[in-house]
């Protein structure tokens, strides 16, 4: 942190310099124009008034699998446009598994290639997206997926059950935009403004949906598992409701940090491991099941 003195100028205006480092990083100077905010708690917010540009990643293509990785991390980290360039050319097989990964990003579209190069663009605008809607429909089908996964213990319904794997994609991409979202906001006072949140709410969602993505990997896990059989297995009502619960109380205590409802969801979490382990005795329903059931109560509790 920087310790600044406040000097008067003239009769009723107070000055205040800038550090040397900060104005050589976004290139202003003398004259330059800068933009100056009350941010949370009396903060001033000082951003350079000037079109951002564009950030651009490079990546090299060798191996598919290492560049889709490199594709999903610079999409993560808020990158606009990814430039993979080939050594010299990069196969057709390979362009359609670069182009399989980018059906997992959202808003990320091809907009230039040819024989050694494609130039991949996100078209979204991260102020049209707001982070707690995105959120939203991550708890939305989550939630489904719990609800239609006991929906089909209970039928023997192994189409359901794979209309549950199915959803676990539709997560996997919400989650994936909403980490983009969030680091592109945390990067931009501006743009955390107009979106009208702030840098701890930021962090509580990057856990909170953190938590529902795992959610949502350990229940289509398990739904493999209802659906892999000749029979489907048998989840007691009680411990559905109870599971459905969980997830509502988890959720809302990271978001809320309410101490009194993360010790709620730790009793509820107990109880169920509880009843697991009572159903293991009485042998009513696969032990596979129920350790995968364990697995997503650890998560939650």
């Amino acid at each position: 942190m920087i310790e600044r003195t406040i000097q008067k100028v003239g009769g009723s205006s107070y000055t205040v310099t800038l550090p040397k480092f900060w104005i050589k990083k976004h290139g202003i100077g003398k004259g330059s124009k800068v933009l100056i905010e009350e941010g949370v708690g009396g903060a001033l917010i000082i951003t350079p008034a000037k079109p951002r540009e564009l950030a651009v990643a490079k990546v090299i293509h060798e191996d598919v699998h290492a560049t889709a990785r490199k594709i999903f991390a610079a999409y993560l980290e808020g990158y606009d446009v990814i430039e993979v360039i080939g050594r010299p050319l990069i196969k057709s097989i390979d362009r359609k598994e670069i182009k399989k990964a980018l059906l997992r990003l959202p808003g990320l579209e091809i907009v230039e290639e040819d024989s050694g190069r494609i130039v991949l663009k996100c078209v979204l605008n991260p102020s049209m997206l707001e982070p707690w809607m995105l959120f939203e429909r991550m708890k939305k089908l989550v939630s489904s997926m719990m609800e239609d996964l006991l929906k089909a213990a209970k039928k023997g319904d192994a189409e359901l059950a794979s209309l549950v794997i199915d959803r676990d994609d539709e997560v996997d991409r919400a989650y994936f935009l909403l980490v983009r979202v969030v680091r592109k906001t945390s990067q931009d006072a501006y743009l955390m403004r107009m979106l009208k949140i702030d840098p701890v709410q930021l962090i509580d969602l990057r856990v909170a949906s953190m938590l529902l993505e795992v959610v949502a990997d350990r229940l289509a896990e398990l739904a493999e598992l209802l659906s892999s059989g000749s029979q489907m297995t048998y989840i007691p009502k009680k411990m559905g409701s109870m599971l459905l619960e969980l997830q509502r109380i988890s959720v809302e205590s990271v978001i809320r940090k309410d101490i009194s409802l993360a010790v709620e969801g730790k009793e509820k979490a107990q109880k169920l491991l509880k009843m697991i382990s009572e159903e293991l005795v009485k042998s009513k329903t696969e032990p596979g099941v129920l350790f995968a059931l364990r697995e997503v109560i650890a998560r939650l509790g």
